[in-house]
């Protein structure tokens, strides 16, 4: 009984290591931008340098 409770609780550590390991990650996925300058005409947008890298871009509604 003591042996399968000393794995029970390797098994709970791991997986609660391997977790937070993937929501580690998950923060990762976007970059936040701060737009400064919201009036970006229409001919003249917004220009993104890297598009392979997904990010949030935040500005001012108005």
């Amino acid at each position: 009984m003591f042996i399968f409770f000393k794995n029970e609780q390797l098994m709970k550590k791991s997986l609660s290591l391997i977790l937070f390991l993937i929501f580690c990650t998950q923060t990762h996925a976007h970059k936040p931008v701060l737009n400064e300058n919201s009036s970006y005409p229409p001919d003249a947008p917004y220009e993104i340098e890297d598009p392979e890298i997904s990010k949030a871009i935040y500005s001012t509604l108005s």
